[in-house]
């Protein structure tokens, strides 16, 4: 009888010590995926912080850090709270500098690449590489988006082919008698990117090109440019580039006396700062817009998101929040979705296809705090592209304003 009861013994303790094991393992497994322990999950994002273009990096690294806050303050992520880390890059070397410290040193989960077009180019090769996720709520360039990339999803701003198209349209209605055009562009990947893809669509419409001026990134005299361009005598003038360089450019084009034709400008130049900087010289101004509302609207997931920004951030310096703010704060939640569907296997591999299961995925599908400033966004097996929606805006009284 003590034989039987002893082997019994020994047996219950060993299949226990088993079931244990084999628990303790799946466990280890479940939390081995680099960036995530049993209560954390760790994303990483990079993007200028001074300079020029630091609006970008400021914005894109305020509006996650802002969804990240509304989800741990709402539970987390099945029992996780995120943590997110950011790396100051403005220029390309240390852009891709910024997204090595982050995947081999400090071993983030996943990446946010908020630097816009410039060091998403610089990055994109070595994102291909180390296949972790990676999420890209900024830019528009094509080498984002070509060749396709299982590890590489593009959130919130369309391709810089499909930004082409809603480009087109904007720019034919901004002038239906327009045959003659005056281009003023940038020499750095991100006008160059809409430069490009709308060219071959204008000249395909019909355009001529009275002239191509260029310009290179923090310029801030335009003289000899608009000079050129008011001597082609153009229907319409169009630029491609960032707020600081189209505000400066329009503002001295009618102190110049060189304004009598409409002007209308990229998507980087749509920010609250435009029409500060060039004051009354920016009413008329036309262009598309990435996201339902603009700055200010009183729609009432506009007003969530901006009271929210506030209360997070304090009083906001001028230009902020910026779209790069609301971009960022909608793909970190859309990201957060595919991260809650996978539950507690967050191997990369698996995160990947929950991503792919995504359809018209928004903010408040993850929770009802979260407010819609986003175009809702859609992936599958072959589609990496979450968004191909903009509105047209138009400045009057001193801001922009969605043609609807």
């Amino acid at each position: 009888m003590r034989s039987t009861l002893a082997r019994f013994t020994t047996k219950a303790a060993g299949t226990a010590l088993a079931l244990a094991c084999a628990f303790g393992l799946a466990s280890t497994a479940a939390h081995a995926q680099q960036g995530v322990t049993p209560t954390e999950i760790l994303i990483g994002g990079f993007g200028p912080l001074t300079g020029p273009l630091s609006w970008l990096g400021q914005g894109s690294r305020d509006g996650t850090q802002l969804a990240v806050d509304e989800i741990n303050a709402n539970g987390g992520i099945n029992g996780r709270k995120l943590r997110f880390v950011h790396q100051p890059a403005a220029s390309p070397a240390e852009s891709l500098a910024a997204v090595k410290k982050l995947h081999e040193q400090q071993k983030v989960y996943a990446v946010f690449s908020g630097s816009g077009s410039t060091g998403a180019e610089a990055a994109a090769d070595y994102f291909r590489e180390m296949g972790m996720p990676v999420m890209n709520p900024v830019s528009i360039t094509m080498k984002m988006r070509e060749p396709f990339t299982k590890n590489v999803f593009n959130g919130a701003p369309p391709a810089a082919n499909q930004l082409n198209d809603h480009n087109v349209k904007s720019i034919l209605a901004a002038n239906p008698a327009a045959k003659n055009i005056a281009v003023l562009v940038g020499t750095y990947a991100f006008p160059q990117a809409e430069w490009n893809a709308t060219k071959p669509a204008l000249e395909k419409a019909g355009v001529k090109f009275t002239t191509v001026q260029t310009y290179d990134l923090g310029d801030k005299d335009y003289t000899a440019q608009i000079v050129a361009i008011a001597r082609s005598k153009p229907d319409l003038v169009v630029f491609f580039g960032q707020v600081q360089e189209g505000a400066l450019a329009v503002k001295q084009a009618k102190e110049r006396g060189a304004a009598s034709a409409p002007w209308w400008v990229g998507a980087g130049v749509v920010t609250r700062s435009f029409p500060t900087v060039a004051g009354a010289a920016a009413d008329g101004v036309r262009s598309v817009w990435l996201l339902p509302y603009y700055h200010g609207e009183k729609a009432p997931d506009n007003a969530k998101f901006e009271t929210a920004w506030i209360k997070r951030f304090g009083t906001p310096p001028e230009g902020r929040p910026a779209y790069t703010d609301v971009m960022g704060y909608g793909d970190m939640y859309v990201l957060a979705l595919a991260m809650k569907k996978a539950g507690n296997d967050l191997s990369w591999a698996n995160l990947i296809r929950q991503m792919e299961t995504l359809k018209e995925a928004k903010p408040s599908d993850f929770g009802p705090w979260a407010a819609d400033v986003i175009f809702p966004e859609t992936y599958g097996p072959t589609q990496r592209q979450g968004n191909n929606r903009t509105v047209n805006v138009i400045v009057k009284d001193g801001t922009w304003q969605v043609l609807r």
